[in-house]
């Protein structure tokens, strides 16, 4: 309300007069109070009932008589906001006007949308499900509007340092930064992990009062994703992906191996529009043929519940045990025979570094980002693995101390290249990194996937040479 009443402490040479003049002006304001309250009320109730008549829109449930109902609410709500200091106009906000309702050029300060229950979109048909998601991004996806989505290293610190000193507690500022590694930034993942802290992990805490490092990988590794999927939003991504094979057919090929932007053709255009729609791609800009994948955390989330799901082929070899004990190294021998050889030829063109040995003996050539070993392994031991109760956690960048807080028996670094003569002169490990049980297998391919060989060593110094795919 615009008006209040305001009390004021008289010194004793005030007159009387101008007591009665105080009280008189006090009396006007607490009745334009009492008016503003009443408008307010009135203003509180329509909104309810309009907000009730636009649920029944989505669901496409509204009468006639409801339809003018809810046309009558929205002008008479036009009309109170007419004397109120700021003025903002009921505007629709679709593709073709957003532009100009969110611009910069409108807005002195940024703006945040907080949608109430809006997890009830997902009740209504696909095409408003769809326009609706696809228009809320775009404009979180422009840079000319003033909606900001993505948090800043530093934003995203501070939000954890004042949490921390809310409940009293330490958190390692490893963990903050792998918090935003993983997101990206989203808004929405950041928070995510805040509450998965807060409801999953704070209770473990030690006599300190610290979260540690370790706690977190742990948890990351084995309930994270299952904490992620449990959200409506992320159920509803992984339900219509895996029904659009042509759109994972895109994302595979060309944007599950790594975080930077790549172009789109006219003829894929629709496909990564789609997936950006749903979340899975973040576009350069809002026209823009340029798409990544939205972060870290999405793509896991894809490459676990998605990718093994439309990609369903599995292995049809007993898993390697000998004497009760998992043999990864013949594990490993499986997986790489059954890579898909046209996603490897395909990554020379789409997901490469410029190699700084010998290739066929030629420098500078073209060889293939670890992510997109990554991804065939993933989906094939997804696949294998996890009907027999196994668990599948991605690549670990700092296997040595992942594997410490893990606590895993053994630890295999896998090495995949193109250079000449690495399997006639390997690299090893060093004696302190072989009493921590890390291994290490290398294997040598042509840019076809035709012939593979690989080579490794074991804690008692034995080495194995041999030939997998020819």
């Amino acid at each position: 309300m615009n008006n209040i009443v305001k009390y004021k402490f008289y010194e004793f040479s005030t007159t009387i007069e101008e007591i009665r003049n105080e009280l008189n002006d006090a009396k006007e304001r607490l009745g334009k109070a009492k008016e503003d309250l009443k408008e307010w009320k009135k203003e509180e109730n329509n909104r309810e009932l309009l907000k009730r008549l636009r649920i029944k829109a989505i669901s496409g449930e509204l009468s006639e008589g409801e339809k003018k109902e809810r046309k009558r609410l929205e002008e008479e709500l036009k009309e109170l906001k007419k004397n109120r200091d700021e003025n903002l106009d009921f505007t629709e906000v679709n593709v073709k006007n957003d532009e100009k309702t969110f611009s910069k050029e409108k807005w002195n300060r940024k703006v945040i949308l907080f949608f109430d229950e809006f997890d009830r979109i997902y009740d209504a048909p696909d095409g408003i499900n769809d326009d609706c998601l696809g228009a809320i991004r775009s404009l979180k996806n422009t840079r000319n509007h003033v909606i900001h989505s993505v948090i800043a290293a530093k934003e995203v610190t501070h939000l954890y340092q004042n949490y921390s000193s809310s409940r009293k507690i330490n958190i390692d500022t490893s963990i903050i930064s792998d918090i935003y590694n993983k997101t990206n930034g989203y808004a929405g993942f950041v928070c995510l992990c805040g509450r998965a802290i807060d409801e999953d992990l704070i209770c473990g805490i030690d006599e300190t009062r610290s979260l540690h490092l370790d706690s977190w990988i742990i948890y990351c590794s084995n309930e994270l994703q299952n904490r992620i999927i449990q959200y409506l939003t992320f159920t509803k991504m992984i339900s219509t992906l895996k029904k659009s094979k042509a759109s994972m057919d895109l994302l595979q090929s060309q944007f599950m191996f790594d975080l930077e932007f790549h172009n789109v053709t006219l003829s894929d255009i629709n496909f990564a529009n789609f997936l950006a729609a749903e979340g899975a791609l973040h576009p350069y800009e809002k026209y823009s043929a340029k798409f990544k994948i939205s972060s870290p955390l999405i793509c896991t989330l894809i490459l676990q519940c998605v990718i093994p799901s439309v990609y369903s082929d599995r292995l049809k070899v007993d898993l390697p045990y000998q004497d009760e004990i998992f043999v990864t190294i013949n594990a490993l021998k499986e997986v790489v025979r059954v890579f898909d050889q046209g996603v490897i030829s395909l990554g020379f063109q789409q997901s490469f570094k410029t190699a700084k040995n010998y290739v066929n003996d030629k420098k500078n050539q073209h060889v293939l980002w670890e992510s997109v070993y990554d991804q065939e392994f993933f989906r094939i031991f997804s696949n294998w693995l996890i009907p027999n109760g196994f668990s599948i956690s991605g690549q670990w960048h700092l296997i040595e101390e992942y594997a410490e807080k893990l606590k895993a028996n053994e630890a295999w670094v896998v090495h995949f290249t193109c250079a000449d003569n690495v399997i006639e002169k390997p690299i090893w490990p060093i004696e302190q990194e072989q009493k921590d049980k890390l291994y290490i297998v290398h294997f040598w391919h042509d840019i076809s996937f035709k012939s593979v060989q690989m080579t490794a060593r074991f804690l008692n110094g034995e080495i194995i040479n041999e030939i997998v795919i020819s």
